[in-house]
């Protein structure tokens, strides 16, 4: 399964989607103004499922019923668009081909059904989830991501607090030969977000 979205860089060999890791970090970068201009309210995080409304795998035409044109569009050469909400929202969407398959949250105007939302510390998110699947560095030093594949969910860690919450397809063990499937993303590689310039950030 691939990373969650970050850069144009390789872990272990995966190349992860080149413009959802690149267009975290323009997210990251505003999180502190979008806190501010995004809504208030009871808005849920359901790892490896949805962003409130906006769910993995809706169609680009539901997800412009449900939230309108975004603020703005970034394409990348994979084929991964990245649908900004971020003044209005707080939120990234990833499209890939015509389907959500990442959603990135900045603000801590939402928060996973256990309270864990930007600004909770390491402790807290290890307390409520365990140790993650995998953790790796981002682009600076003080940057780095908790992993939980098997939930579906990645923690971006900034210093000592979660910066951002990407919500992907649950990377769960492949079913036995001759078994069906019942969920449509089984088997699908996630990308992983990380820090790059971008006009959200400007």
């Amino acid at each position: 399964m691939k990373r969650p979205a970050a850069t144009m860089q390789r872990f272990n060999g995966d190349r992860p989607a080149a413009l959802a890791l690149l267009l975290c970090g323009t997210l990251l970068a505003a999180a502190p103004a979008l806190a501010a201009a995004a809504e208030a309210g009871g808005r849920e995080i359901v790892p490896g499922k949805a962003v409130g409304e906006i769910k993995l795998g809706m169609s680009v035409g539901d997800l412009f019923k449900r939230w309108g044109q975004a603020e703005r569009t970034e394409r990348d050469t994979d084929g991964i668009t990245l649908y900004d909400y971020g003044e209005t929202h707080g939120v990234g969407v990833f499209v890939d081909g015509d389907r959500v398959s990442q959603i990135l949250v900045v603000t801590p105007d939402w928060s996973t059904t256990n309270g864990i939302k930007v600004g909770a510390t390491r402790p807290e998110v290890l307390a409520f989830y365990g140790l993650p699947d995998e953790q790796f560095a981002g682009q600076t030093q003080d940057e780095y991501r908790l992993w939980y594949k098997q939930r579906g969910i990645v923690f971006i860690f900034k210093s000592r607090t979660v910066a951002g919450i990407t919500v992907l397809a649950m990377d769960v063990p492949e079913a036995p030969r001759g078994a069906e499937a019942d969920d449509p993303t089984l088997g699908r590689k996630p990308f992983v977000p990380a820090p790059s310039p971008s006009p959200l950030a400007r």
